[in-house]
């Protein structure tokens, strides 16, 4: 009998997550203890990804750079951040990692954006954040959960857009939930998937663009556009999400 070979594939991993984790945890120690103790997170998470994905033969890691281009499109984007406490010494451990263990990381980028871009249908993504889902049929992998997913292309990208994403400040569509339906229905995290579900690509688009024009009126384009661009994770350099709409 035929033994099927495994692809090799590549584990690309979410490193500003793994970092923020961790040294929030120990932000009290002095920062050679806070460098063990991110280092030994880091083979940990590891041997979680080795044991679901047995397959994998390099580990990739990504950071985010500073001077975010999303900055530029729209002012409110993480605004709520600012005032938010960080691991006194992330800098450092962030600068550790790109010369002792070539994370790779550029300025004006996230790391979600780099990781997308650098991104085969092979890979496994290695993170916590739930906009990897936007990658079509890509294994996703979080560690804390030890659960594998795969991501839905454009039907998770469509649901951002009307719910928004609280973690960054991005509004989506309002929520009025008032009992006239001429005006917009109430979309929630719960309700959003209703108007999409079983829709295929087009349809999706058209829903969007529907309830936008409902929320917004004339101003829906703007408010659609502003959201997309926020939401939109690089395929490369100059990507939009316009030139896939």
């Amino acid at each position: 009998m035929e033994i099927l070979q495994q692809t090799p594939s590549v584990a690309r991993i979410d490193l500003d997550i793994v970092l923020f984790r961790v040294l929030a945890a120990v932000n009290e120690m002095p920062y050679n203890a806070q460098l063990r103790a991110a280092e030994s997170s880091l083979d940990a998470v590891k041997t979680a990804i080795k044991k679901v994905t047995p397959e994998t033969e390099d580990y990739l890691l990504y950071l985010t750079g500073s001077g975010n281009f999303r900055y530029k499109v729209a002012t409110f984007y993480k605004a709520h951040r600012k005032k938010q406490e960080r691991p006194r010494y992330l800098n450092e451990v962030k600068d550790y990692f790109v010369e002792h263990h070539a994370a790779i990381r550029e300025d004006g980028y996230e790391a979600d954006d780099l990781m997308a871009m650098d991104w085969n249908i092979e890979d496994t993504i290695v993170s916590l954040d739930k906009d990897f889902r936007q990658l079509p049929n890509t294994k996703l992998y979080n560690w804390v959960k030890d659960a594998v997913t795969y991501g839905e292309g454009w039907r998770y990208f469509c649901e951002q857009l009307l719910i928004g994403d609280k973690a960054d400040n991005i509004p989506g569509t309002p929520n009025p939930n008032k009992k006239d339906m001429a005006k917009p229905p109430n979309i929630t995290e719960v309700t959003a998937p209703e108007f999409l579900d079983g829709k295929k690509e087009k349809e999706l688009k058209e829903t969007v663009m529907k309830l936008y024009q409902q929320a917004y009126g004339n101003d829906w384009f703007e408010k659609m556009d502003t959201n997309a661009r926020l939401l939109w994770l690089l395929r490369d350099y100059n990507d939009d999400y316009s030139k896939h709409w």
